[in-house]
C-alpha cells in the first residue's frame, strides 16, 4: 500500500500582474463540455455534484443536435491551445452520449489527475451507469483509442443509501461496474485499464478511511482517491458536511495512521460492512491511495513531508470554463472571474505578442476581470488561504464584486 500527495516543490509561477494575463502557458483550463448530469451523460443526477446543473445558469448556445455541439466545443479547446494555454475536457462522464465524445476525439489523453505517477495518465471518468447499459466493449474500445488508460468511478459509501445526498450511483452499481471492468481485462489482457474508485470526505464520513481503503483493496482496484468535500449545491444545503479545520487535521492524522499498517492490519479493524466482501478473490495489497489537492493546508504537517503538499493552483492558474464564462477553479461557480469571448485574431495576437497559427479571422480566447483577478491573488497570499480556494472563499463567507 501507497499513499500518493499531490506535492509542489514550489508556488506556482505568476500567470498574470496587476491583473492583467501575461503567461497563457501558466494557465490550465477545466473546460466542460457534454452538458449536465442526466440521462445522456453519467445516467445520474447528485444534489453533489461537479457540475453545476442549469438553475446556475442558461447555456448561451441553442443546438439542433450533440453534434453541433461537439463542433463548438471542439473549436473552443482547439482555439485556447493554440494560444499557448492548457486545456482537459470535463464532462459529466467520459462514456457520454453513447461514445459521441470520445469518437470526436475531444477526450484524446485526457489528464485528471495531478499525482506524479497518473499525472501523464489518460482518465476516463464514469458513473459506471453507461457501462452497464449493454455496450461496454464499443465504448472500452474508443476510450483505448483515445489513449486513456484508467477508469475512474466515484463511490459515496458501502452500504446502498448511507450517503446524505441524492441521486448518486449506489455503491451496489459501484460494484457492478467494477466487476463489468475486472471481466473485460480478464478477456482484453492487451488492452487491460487501470482502475479507480474515489470517495469524497465530509464530517459524515471521515471514521470510515480505514473502511474505505479494505474496501477498494477487496474490490481489487488499483487507486483510491480521497477527495475533501466542497458544497457544490446551489443553495449551499450540504454545507454542514464540510470538513472543519479540526476535522480536516483528523484526516492527516488517520492518513498517517493507516500508512504505517498492512492491509491485513486494517482488515482486523474493518466493519462488518467490509468484511462481507473478504471472500473476494481480487483483494489488491499493494493497492495506491491518492490524496487530493483540495484538503488544503490544515494537518498537512502531520504526514512528515518534507516539500509542502496540497498547494492548489485554483484561482491563480487553474480556472473553470462552463457556458463560457470563467470561475476561479472547477468547484467554485458562485463567482464569475470573465469571459470565453470571440475575439479578432489579430487582437489576441496584439495582447499575446505573438502570432496564433490558425487560418481564422477569429478565435476564442479568454477575457478576465482585471480587479477580480486582483482580488483572488489577495486572496491566495493572505493568512486566510488554506491551499484550497473554493473551501477559502466558502469557510470565510468572501463575496466578489460591489
Amino acid at each position: 500500500m501507497r499513499i500518493q500527495y499531490r506535492t509542489t516543490p514550489k508556488y506556482y509561477e505568476p500567470a498574470f500582474k496587476d491583473g492583467k494575463l501575461i503567461h497563457p502557458s501558466r494557465i490550465n483550463f477545466p473546460l466542460y463540455v457534454g452538458g449536465t448530469s442526466g440521462k445522456n451523460t453519467c445516467q445520474a443526477k447528485c444534489d453533489y455534484c461537479f457540475i453545476p446543473f442549469n438553475s446556475r445558469g442558461r447555456e448561451p448556445h441553442t443546438w439542433e443536435n450533440i453534434d453541433e455541439k461537439i463542433r463548438l466545443e471542439k473549436t473552443q479547446i482547439d482555439d485556447l491551445r493554440l494560444q499557448g494555454f492548457n486545456v482537459v475536457a470535463m464532462i459529466p462522464d467520459s462514456f457520454a452520449w453513447g461514445g459521441k465524445y470520445l469518437e470526436s476525439r475531444i477526450l484524446y489523453h485526457n489528464q485528471l489527475y495531478d499525482q506524479y505517477e497518473l499525472s501523464d495518465m489518460g482518465v476516463a471518468w464514469t458513473s459506471g451507469k453507461p457501462l452497464l447499459k449493454g455496450d461496454s466493449e464499443r465504448l472500452l474500445y474508443l476510450a483505448w483509442e483515445n489513449n486513456l488508460r484508467l477508469v475512474a468511478a466515484t463511490s459515496h459509501g458501502l452500504v446502498d443509501g448511507e450517503a446524505p445526498i441524492k441521486g448518486i450511483a449506489q455503491p451496489s452499481e459501484v460494484r457492478k461496474f467494477l466487476k463489468l471492468m475486472h471481466n473485460y481485462n480478464k478477456k482484453n489482457s492487451e488492452r487491460q485499464f487501470k482502475l479507480s474508485l474515489g470517495f469524497p470526505i465530509g464530517s459524515h464520513n471521515l471514521n470510515r478511511i480505514n473502511d474505505y481503503i479494505v474496501y477498494s483493496a477487496l474490490l481489487g482496484v488499483d487507486y483510491l482517491r480521497f477527495n475533501r468535500l466542497i458544497d457544490l449545491s446551489p443553495n449551499n444545503c450540504f454545507s454542514h458536511l464540510m470538513l472543519s479545520p479540526s476535522e480536516n487535521r483528523q484526516f492527516f492524522e488517520r492518513i498517517q495512521e493507516v500508512s504505517e499498517k498492512s492491509i491485513s492490519e486494517l482488515l482486523s479493524n474493518a466493519s462488518n460492512d467490509v468484511l462481507a466482501y473478504q471472500g473476494n478473490s481480487k483483494l489488491n495489497p499493494d493497492i495506491s491511495i491518492m490524496i487530493s489537492t483540495d484538503f488544503g493546508f490544515e494537518g498537512e504537517e502531520v504526514v512528515g513531508l518534507e516539500k509542502p503538499i496540497n498547494r492548489c493552483p485554483g484561482g491563480t492558474n487553474l480556472f473553470a470554463i462552463f457556458y463560457d464564462v470563467i470561475y476561479p477553479c472547477n468547484e467554485l461557480f458562485e463567482f464569475p472571474v470573465g469571459n470565453l469571448l470571440l475575439k479578432e485574431k489579430s487582437n489576441v495576437e496584439s495582447q499575446l505578442g505573438f502570432e496564433i497559427l490558425s487560418h481564422k479571422d477569429a478565435i476564442y480566447s479568454p477575457e478576465f476581470n482585471v480587479e477580480t483577478i486582483k482580488k483572488l491573488e489577495d486572496i491566495v497570499s493572505s493568512q486566510k488561504h488554506k491551499g484550497c480556494i473554493g473551501h477559502t472563499i466558502k469557510t470565510n463567507k468572501i463575496k466578489f464584486g460591489g
